[in-house]
């Protein structure tokens, strides 16, 4: 039987401080869970499974002032961009200052239903603009990494959307031109920031489920084969890996700490070369494993399971999650009913975790996240590009 579940807000996630939460366990005990801006950390000292990334070299010597208001020029006026600067009205300490577009009238009218401040009829207007603090670039895939360059060597700091860029050798690139120039850079992997992820990786922590050995997670829409279709015009970076299938395997990157050790990819292909739908094998070794699919033409469930020695999690629709639940196991290795349900009410969005995040690196100083290392984002363009290359993917000039 399912015991019940008592939360107690002060503003539905609203503040950075503590919530206590009432979690119906097998005792009936409290425990202390946090919000996004406490969990497994405190600001500035997060706690990772996976290396020291605390380190000197993500922090500038001068922090602002807690008060201060990060002013945000938006590139790239589309879809995604449209659910980030929903989400931006609802994260503190940041606003949206410009939009930059190729096309002045969408630029403007993009700015105007957003409250943006100013509206350019180009990207280099916009990078131009002194009261422009940082950017966020949601263009097509092949344009991340020239976009990223020209918004560091103006002097912005940067959140790129996913995929970071088309390639390792890119990534690489850029997150040394970063650092050389002490610039903050993330890839916007927003899943990574929300609660509810937070939540999963605390309770990983705790030892809840004892020692991660599997994760089987998908992601997949129903779509067609029209290939005039962004997610699978090869020339505009697409395919079923690039736009939903980074998300399963940057999960598995975050639960393991690590890339795999020997991978298998299998994928579905359009005549030019384009995966619609993959299916991903990885192999951590002594037993620890990752399943991994995605598509662009057919409906999956989109959830993870993350099975460890003592229990499991199951997250609902993973990539911007819902709910998440807490199992254990009982005879014959079956999972129990869930003792521990995690249901947080998102402030706008979701994207408001990531804004936040950013807004409060860059308040603190950082330079790169602790949630969303550099490092870690080089390595794992280093994965997609074994995955693509075992099929043979290539994009047009690499």
């Amino acid at each position: 039987m399912r015991l019940a579940l008592w939360r107690r807000y002060d503003g539905v996630m609203t503040t950075h401080g503590d919530v206590w939460q009432r979690m119906a366990t097998y005792g009936n005990a409290w425990r202390r869970m946090a919000t996004y801006g406490d969990v497994m950390a405190t600001h500035g000292n997060v706690w990772r499974r996976y290396g020291d990334v605390a380190s000197k070299r993500h922090t500038k010597e001068v922090k602002m002032n807690e008060n201060h208001i990060w002013r945000w020029g938006i590139i790239g006026p589309g879809r995604i961009a449209e659910s980030f600067a929903k989400g931006l009205t609802g994260a503190p300490n940041g606003k949206l200052q410009a939009v930059g577009s190729s096309n002045i009238a969408r630029a403007e009218a993009f700015a105007q239903k957003f409250g943006g401040e100013r509206a350019y009829g180009s990207h280099a207007e916009l990078l131009a603009d002194p009261d422009v603090d940082v950017v966020y670039i949601a263009t097509l895939n092949p344009q991340h990494a020239g976009n990223i360059e020209d918004a560091l060597n103006a002097g912005k700091h940067v959140l790129c959307e996913k995929p970071f860029t088309l390639n390792h050798g890119q990534a690489e690139r850029l997150v040394a031109l970063a650092r050389s120039k002490n610039l903050f850079l993330m890839e916007a992997m927003w899943t990574r920031i929300h609660p509810i992820t937070r939540q999963v990786m605390g309770w990983i922590e705790e030892g809840q489920i004892g020692e991660v050995i599997g994760l089987d997670a998908s992601f997949g829409f129903s779509g067609t084969t029209n290939e005039d279709l962004r997610v699978i015009d090869l020339a505009k970076g697409g395919s079923a890996l690039m736009d939903v299938g980074i998300y399963p395997v940057s999960y598995a990157s975050m639960l393991f700490g690590s890339q795999p050790q020997r991978l298998t990819a299998y994928a579905d292909q359009l005549p030019s070369g384009v995966d619609i739908t993959n299916s991903i094998m990885f192999d951590y070794g002594q037993g620890r494993y990752a399943r991994l699919s995605s598509s662009v033409v057919r409906q999956f469930d989109n959830s993870a399971t993350i099975t460890g020695t003592r229990g499991a999690i199951k997250v609902s629709h993973f990539w911007h999650p819902d709910r998440a639940t807490l199992h254990g196991f009982k005879e014959g290795n079956q999972f129990t009913e869930p003792y521990v349900i995690y249901e947080p009410v998102e402030r706008v969005n979701g994207y408001e975790y990531e804004a936040e995040h950013v807004n409060e690196c860059l308040t603190e100083g950082r330079t790169e996240s602790l949630l969303m290392p550099l490092d870690e984002t080089v390595a794992i363009m280093a994965t997609m590009d074994e995955i693509r290359n075992s099929w043979n993917l290539v994009y047009p000039g690499e």
